[in-house]
């Protein structure tokens, strides 16, 4: 069981986590989800991480539907040992965050055009980070989200993605 500080806690929709940061939003009830919300550049950025729309991304700067208990200010540790260079066809899977640039994205899938069909791309989570070495990138399958520091830190969630399946 992971505790959090009363302090560190709200209640709202996405529409309510702060714009810049990442924000962890956890369900209350069975019908609410758990997802990931990004401020990145101008705009607010949600990722489930719940098993019903698991790895989905979409814009969520105004939206009042989708409700939970917000945790901002946390942070994305990576596993050093779950590490690869995507450019090497070991392709991401969907959740492996991939460090590029000055940028921290995800995996996820995103509806693409007015018809709504799915494709997996790199959605932004952090930003302004220093800047890597032009088109180099290194991929990690496992991370997790933390809150706290030294030893008040804590980790609220972890996430394993599965390595590709071989072609056969």
């Amino acid at each position: 069981m992971t505790m959090v500080y009363p302090r560190e806690i709200c209640v709202g929709s996405l529409s309510h986590a702060p714009a810049a940061g990442l924000t962890l939003l956890l369900p209350r009830t069975k019908y609410e989800e758990t997802m990931l919300v990004a401020g990145v550049e101008t705009r607010k950025i949600a990722v489930f991480l719940g098993a019903q729309f698991r790895l989905e991304a979409f814009e969520c700067s105004t939206n009042d539907a989708l409700k939970g208990m917000l945790i901002p200010g946390v942070s994305i540790e990576l596993d050093d040992e779950s590490r690869f260079n995507p450019a090497d066809g070991d392709s991401p899977t969907l959740g492996c965050l991939i460090r590029e640039g000055v940028v921290l994205s995800i995996f996820a899938t995103v509806k693409d055009g007015p018809h709504g069909f799915k494709r997996a791309q790199r959605v932004a989570l952090i930003s302004g980070l220093p800047a890597c070495a032009e088109r180099e990138a290194v991929a990690f399958r496992k991370w997790r989200i933390v809150i706290g520091e030294d030893e008040d830190k804590r980790e609220l969630l972890a996430m394993d993605c599965p390595a590709p399946k071989p072609k056969a």
